[in-house]
């Protein structure tokens, strides 16, 4: 009995490994004519043609942050008018309220029903728009937030 419990627990183990040692390959996002390898453990939201136009969440480690490429609702009309860039899952939905601050970067978005990543603005890198998402809270660190996201960016460009 003890024998078959300890072969079964390495089994198991092994398939563990094995299934994390394959989370560790990057995956490789082409966008725009840009090139992108985004760690697989830090990515918390993917959808891929032909389910629906390309969706990427990722979580930089060490960041408070989020940054998404979202091929469909960058390019939505929002309701603040067409000077302030639409922010993916944030301003994208024409029912709720946000407040725009203009910043030497951009316009900044905050607003929504969201408790965590209720702002956020646009970085443009080469030809694909990302959405830079974080907390109200952290609004008085703008510019590091933004300095970081493109530090971000730049490491994931291949």
């Amino acid at each position: 009995m003890r024998a078959n419990f300890v072969q079964s627990t390495v089994a198991i183990l092994v398939l563990l490994v094995g299934g994390s040692c394959s989370d560790m390959t990057p995956r490789i996002i082409e966008v725009r004519g840009s090139t992108y390898k985004i760690p697989n453990d830090e990515i918390v939201g993917f959808v891929a043609p032909p389910e629906r136009k390309l969706y990427l969440r990722v979580a930089p480690k060490g960041e408070r942050f989020h940054l998404v490429i979202d091929e469909l609702d960058h390019y939505l009309a929002n309701r603040q008018g067409p000077d302030v860039p639409t922010i993916s899952r944030l301003n994208s939905n024409r029912f709720w309220d946000f407040s725009v601050m203009d910043r030497p970067f951009g316009k900044v978005v905050c607003g929504g029903p969201y408790t965590h990543y209720n702002c956020g603005f646009r970085i443009v890198d080469q030809n694909t728009n990302w959405s830079v998402l974080f907390d109200r809270k952290d609004v008085n660190n703008l510019y590091q937030i933004e300095l970081r996201a493109r530090q971000s960016i730049e490491r994931y460009r291949i």
